[in-house]
């Protein structure tokens, strides 16, 4: 990230827990499996109607693919076919590589269901997912990969200064009997 209002963003929706990608972080974090388990849609998500990938999806889902401590499966409309096709031709050659189609999601009892897959975080429309949000989606992962990887600095190269954007701030006040963080004032340069 460039400048300041690039990292209030990214700070902004960690705190607000877009996706779910924050919480689902916390929660990974605190589970001795340590892995995220992250599913995204093709239709109108990853590629447009062209078969192009959307700025910055290309980038998001090298990341979150190459990354051990995300597991990456693509959960879709698509028939067979097509995801196959878009599989084939647009994300393996890019080393987007998917763990399962449509299938094999993890379930803590050892089981494999595609019934009611677990899955973290969904990238998708009907999460609330735009596609034109891929460059915060790639810095969001970033962060997460960070905090799940705890001898990484990704976090800390996310979030450049951990007094100004803290992700758990560690002052607190209070206002109208709601507890806020407590802005923090940037260290002079």
């Amino acid at each position: 990230m460039n400048n300041a209002n690039e990292r209030q963003t990214v700070q902004t929706l960690w705190e607000s827990n877009y996706l779910n990608i924050r919480r689902a972080t916390q929660t990974c974090k605190a589970t001795p499996y340590k892995k995220l388990v992250v599913a995204t849609e093709l239709y109108n998500v990853c590629v447009d109607t062209n078969n192009n990938f959307y700025p910055w999806a290309k980038e998001a889902l090298q990341f979150i693919a190459s990354k051990p401590c995300f597991s990456f499966y693509i959960w879709t409309i698509y028939g067979e076919k097509y995801s196959s096709w878009i599989y084939n031709n647009l994300f393996a050659p890019n080393k987007i590589n998917a763990k399962g189609i449509n299938e094999g999601f993890y379930l803590f009892g050892g089981d494999y269901s595609t019934i009611k897959p677990v899955i973290d975080v969904s990238i998708d429309i009907s999460s609330g997912f735009d596609n034109q949000h891929w460059y915060w989606i790639y810095q969001l992962f970033r962060v997460s990969d960070g905090m799940l990887n705890e001898n990484d600095n990704s976090a800390i190269r996310v979030i450049r200064d951990k007094e100004q954007f803290s992700i758990r701030p560690t002052t607190v006040r209070i206002k109208n009997d709601i507890p806020v963080a407590k802005p923090v004032t940037p260290r002079p340069k």
